[in-house]
């Protein structure tokens, strides 16, 4: 962490991340419902699978379409 430069945008001097914290959690998503799809049939191709994943696309996957 380097502190030796402040922001000068602001009276604190500090710099925000902004929605740095949230860039984890669609990834972490999809990953689950890609494990979850393969779980339940071996045969679907997870990985021609692309975001977003929609309520359709994940009902297409399992049905086979």
């Amino acid at each position: 962490m380097n502190e030796t430069v402040p922001c000068k945008n602001n009276p604190l001097g500090v710099k925000g991340v902004g929605e740095l914290g949230t860039i984890g959690g669609t990834p972490t998503a999809v990953n689950a419902v890609l494990d979850a799809l393969a779980r339940a049939n071996p045969a679907i191709e997870v990985d021609k699978l692309q975001m977003p994943l929609t309520a359709e696309r994940v009902w297409r996957a399992l049905r086979g379409a």
